[in-house]
C-alpha cells in the first residue's frame, strides 16, 4: 500500500548554489533532519534562509578581502582582462 501524499501549494523559492550544497549535506549526513524538514514542508523555506545567509556572508568576505588588499573601483576599472592580456604579452616580447 502506497499512501497518496498531497502537499500544500507553496510559493516558488530560488535555491542557489549554497542552498543546494547544504541540501546535499543534509541528505548525506543528517537524513532524519532532512526528511523531517521535507515532510513538514519546511525544507525549502529553510534552504532559502540558508541561501540568504550564505550570500550575505560571501559579500562580507569579498568586501573584507578587497579592503585588506586595497582594491578600489579605480583599480578594478584599470585591471580589465584586455589590459592584463596586453601587459602579459608585452612581458613576453
Amino acid at each position: 500500500f502506497i499512501p497518496c501524499v498531497v502537499t500544500k501549494d507553496q510559493k516558488e523559492v530560488h535555491i542557489g548554489v549554497w542552498a543546494n550544497r547544504h541540501q546535499q549535506y543534509l541528505k548525506q549526513f543528517h537524513r532524519v533532519q532532512y526528511y523531517n524538514l521535507l515532510t513538514s514542508e519546511k525544507l525549502y523555506g529553510y534552504l532559502a534562509d540558508i541561501e540568504e545567509q550564505a550570500g550575505k556572508m560571501f559579500e562580507k568576505l569579498i568586501k573584507s578581502f578587497a579592503e585588506k588588499e586595497n582594491v578600489t573601483e579605480k583599480l578594478k576599472a584599470y585591471s580589465t582582462p584586455s589590459r592584463l592580456c596586453h601587459r602579459k604579452c608585452r612581458k613576453n616580447d
